[in-house]
């Protein structure tokens, strides 16, 4: 992975673990930016909970997923109740959306 990701209007500073967005940046841990990364790497694909979970720990935790996902939410979104860029599909996963709209 690059050091710098640039995704729509999202940059990536997997090194410093931030994220720039149009409205603030936001400081992540190292999972979480881990997380944030995989999806970039993926952006506007759903990613199941199990898929991210057996990427990062080897193991099917949905659980866990849900809580790192809350947590980068809280981070990056302007309002995390009605998220532009991190996407929860119940049922299916997680997608990092960037649209030719917002971009």
């Amino acid at each position: 992975m690059r050091k710098l990701v640039q995704v729509g209007p999202l940059r990536l500073d997997m090194l410093r673990c931030e994220v720039i967005t149009p409205d603030k940046t936001a400081h992540l841990t190292p999972l979480e930016m881990g997380i944030l990364g995989y999806l970039a790497e993926h952006v506007n694909t759903t990613c199941s909970a199990n898929q991210i979970s057996e990427y990062f720990w080897n193991e099917a935790d949905v659980g866990t997923v849900k809580v790192y996902i809350h947590h980068i939410q809280r981070k990056v979104e302007r309002d995390p109740m009605h998220p532009l860029y991190l996407l929860r599909l119940p049922g299916e996963g997680y997608k990092l959306v960037i649209s030719r709209e917002r971009s």
